[in-house]
């Protein structure tokens, strides 16, 4: 049962939280750690016993002074309660709660929103009726944006992150939605459960003002991992090498595929040229990350300039697919007739595109500058999805019921409503382990993916576990490439996507770096190309200082600072 235990993330941390109550919904704690700092703080302080001196004092020897103190030391802090377990039903089909909900546009050829099966379930388990206000991601903005302006509120709101244009502290002081802080350490033990089982997933659902305005979307530990790159097996097995692993085995390997195989460029890189991917190696990321706890930015180290001179010399040997540059702006992957013609050796792809090319591939570690090291920087997802949640507007005149309703999505029952959907439907239970039905893997009339997103949630806050939804429809060399692309990194200096900017800072951020940007994107790749020689990087280091980068790693630095201290 080992993928079922993964997406129930065990509840047992939990059972000595929760108090006994009637029907109940089991909550679920996804931690690497029993206890968590920020769990800890929250425990109620007790006063010490005093040492009962007076009967003694007449019977027994003063005690020593080591004695002494060993019994003045304070007992253990006991833990925190927690809320009482969810009783079901929380009502009786006499409360009605209207929610706001985007879908994909192709969503209505199908189904209507309101009779989105999950929704129904999760309307009968709960007790509580649903109105779904359903409008198309096309115009959900637009909609959203009216709906804000004219304070008509829905009583739920998913993806409200997404559409709002401030802070969810600015939506809290603004009166908009609710901070829901004392409503879910009260009334919502799933919830409570999974945000206080590990304090990275703490800091990431409290604001800088120490509200929890949302229930956000919450990955299981098995992080998902988009993409990375890919090399051609059967090249590979032609020139007789073994996997690359340093950036002077993929050099080798390279060259190897231009004179033996009359492969030239066969590195195929995307227009920016400096994905994470690569960089990581020289322990720079094209961007703002931290070390230690200390913002730095890319493109002002000197590892960027070793990079950047490593792939100019790859580029002047015609190891890099010569027109890469002039591919459409952020392409992720090569045409397929670069990779299918043998024109490209080594590529980005990610792994749900694996199929759109015919020839043998096998994912490939980010390159490391000698064997044994590990890179510090990683694409693998964040556990905590910020923007993808489900807020309780101010118009709610229910929030507790509001928010235990949606707290049965973060139980055991919920997890399996989310992930797929409802049993008997959308899957059935085979020697213990969820297995989807052909509803959703072999429908005549959509793509498992649709069919996904009509029968079980999908696209709304709760648990995930993306891998055993993408292996459903993996082949073997998908699956194997998560682990392939998580081999030699961590995700120590990321920098946290949860270290949010006041709306002042963000202002002032944008206004110096959308310069800084423009700039960048006009003299990076000519140092690759060579239209510009490296002996000109300080002078593009001292140009971005004027410019203001400074006193852009200095908000990054306060926005960190007030994460850490969360």
């Amino acid at each position: 049962m080992k993928k079922t235990l993964a997406v129930l993330l065990a509840v047992s941390m939990l059972l000595t939280l929760a108090a006994c109550g009637g029907q109940a919904a089991s909550a679920p704690a996804a931690a690497s750690e029993p206890e968590t700092a920020s769990a800890q703080e929250e425990a109620p302080q007790e006063e010490l016993a005093a040492p009962q001196e007076a009967e003694t004092s007449a019977e027994l020897p003063a005690p020593e002074p080591a004695e002494e103190a060993s019994a003045a030391e304070p007992e253990p802090e006991p833990e925190p309660e927690g809320p009482p377990a969810l009783e079901l039903p929380l009502a009786d089909h006499d409360v009605t709660l209207s929610a706001f909900w985007s879908y994909p546009p192709w969503l209505t050829n199908f189904i209507e929103a309101q009779d989105k099966p999950t929704f129904v379930a999760l309307s009968e388990a709960t007790g509580v009726d649903l109105e779904i206000v359903g409008v198309s991601l096309f115009n959900a903005s637009e909609q959203f944006a009216l709906m804000v302006a004219s304070s008509d509120y829905t009583d739920i709101v998913a993806d409200f992150g997404m559409q709002y244009t401030g802070t969810y502290d600015q939506a809290v002081e603004d009166e908009i939605i609710f901070d829901l802080k004392d409503i879910i350490d009260g009334h919502c033990p799933n919830y409570y459960g999974i945000i206080h089982s590990d304090d990275s997933i703490y800091k990431a659902v409290v604001t800088n003002n120490g509200n929890i305005p949302a229930f956000l979307t919450i990955n299981d530990e098995n992080v998902y991992i988009r993409g990375g790159y890919w090399i051609n097996t059967d090249m590979l097995a032609q020139i007789g090498a073994d996997m690359p692993e340093t950036y002077d085995q993929w050099h080798d390997v390279l060259v190897s595929f231009r004179d033996q195989l009359g492969a030239d460029g066969a590195l195929w890189i995307d227009s920016y040229a400096t994905s994470a991917d690569l960089t990581s190696g020289y322990g720079v990321k094209a961007d703002f990350y931290q070390e230690d706890g200390q913002v730095k930015f890319g493109f002002l180290e000197d590892g960027m300039k070793e990079y950047l001179t490593m792939m100019n010399e790859w580029y002047a040997d015609g190891l890099i697919y010569h027109d890469f540059y002039s591919q459409m702006a952020g392409a992720d992957k090569p045409d397929p007739s670069l990779v299918d013609g043998g024109t490209s050796g080594i590529w980005h792809n990610a792994a749900n595109s694996f199929g759109e090319y015919s020839v043998a591939s096998s994912a490939i570690s980010q390159p490391v500058l000698k064997a044994g090291d590990v890179n510090h920087f990683s694409e693998r997802s964040d556990r905590v999805q910020a923007g993808s949640d489900w807020t309780i507007t101010t118009a709610c005149e229910n929030p507790e019921i509001a928010a235990m309703m949606l707290d049965y999505l973060y139980s055991e029952e919920g997890i399996m409503l989310t992930n797929y959907g409802i049993e008997g439907v959308s899957y059935e239970l085979v020697n213990g382990e969820p297995v989807y039905t052909e509803l959703l893997t072999n429908n005549p009339d959509m793509s498992f993916n649709q069919a996904l997103a009509i029968y079980a949630l999908f696209n709304t806050a709760g648990i995930y576990n993306v891998n055993t939804r993408m292996d459903v429809t993996y082949s073997e060399e998908q699956i194997a490439s998560r682990e392939i692309w998580a081999a030699h990194n961590d995700t120590a200096n990321n920098y946290p996507n949860a270290a949010s900017m006041t709306i002042e800072e963000s202002e002032k951020f944008y206004g110096i770096y959308n310069d800084i940007d423009t700039y960048i994107d006009e003299n990076l790749l000519s140092f690759i190309i060579g239209t510009t020689p490296l002996s000109e990087f300080d002078s593009f280091k001292e140009t971005l200082i004027s410019m203001g980068i400074e006193d852009c790693i200095a908000i990054k630095q306060d926005a960190l600072d007030r994460y850490n201290a969360r």
